[in-house]
């Protein structure tokens, strides 16, 4: 789930998780997004690797200069064959 610092749920976010790989971040079908529901549930699901997960209000500005500024303050998930994680996510202030 995505959730305020309070726990409060947050509905109409976007959960991106962008390959850990800087040679697949010019490929838009290497990326992964979906947004939160109103008690701020996902599901999300891709190939295994590595991502970075982002949770945004407006993605509609993501590109690499944007990834590589970012990166280094971001979760990172692995995703392995067959695996089945939950995450709960806390959502950036408004």
């Amino acid at each position: 789930r995505v959730l305020t610092g309070t726990g409060e749920s947050v509905s109409n976010l976007a959960i991106l998780l962008i390959p850990a790989d800087q040679s697949r971040w010019r490929t838009r079908t290497s990326s992964l997004a979906v947004i939160s529901q109103g008690n701020g549930s996902y599901s999300v699901s891709g190939a295994p690797g590595e991502y970075f997960v982002f949770l945004l209000r407006n993605s509609s500005q993501i590109n690499e200069t944007w990834i590589r500024e970012h990166a280094a303050n971001a979760q990172r998930v692995t995703l392995l064959p067959k695996e089945s994680k939950s995450l709960n996510l806390t959502a950036p202030p408004q």
